[in-house]
């Protein structure tokens, strides 16, 4: 059951993130989403991975990580304003817009390119 839901979560998330409109909340979640994946992925394959490093459902979990890292750094990026270095402060982006629409289209792609890793990784530990 948890899952499904982690599932529909994700998909719900990278489909309102990569739709018209960029929302950072939803990449946000959709960021969070994958990280309990990953992590359970994490935990249900670290002896696997311990003792075979080099396997192929090993290899997928690490560069889920590698991914969800780039799409944390990405959103940071967009959101690197003053405001957004405060704790817990909101994110902000650039106001010239061709920068942040420069960014906000990193976002996605990297977004997208976790999404893809991350269908993966939900096989594995389903």
């Amino acid at each position: 059951m948890k899952q499904v839901l982690l599932t529909i979560l994700l998909v719900a998330f990278t489909f309102g993130v990569t739709a018209c409109e960029f929302n950072e909340e939803k990449a946000e979640d959709a960021i969070a989403v994958a990280s309990g994946i990953i992590e359970q992925a994490q935990d249900d394959y670290e002896e696997k991975c311990v003792a075979g490093p080099t396997r192929s459902d090993c290899q997928a979990i690490n560069r889920a990580v590698t991914l969800h890292k780039a799409a944390i750094e990405s959103l940071n990026l967009y959101c690197a304003g003053p405001a957004w270095q405060e704790e817990d402060g909101p994110c902000d982006p650039p106001t010239d817009e061709e920068k942040r629409k420069h960014l906000e289209s990193r976002v996605k792609e990297a977004l997208s390119n976790l999404n893809s890793i991350i269908d993966v990784v939900k096989e594995l530990i389903q």
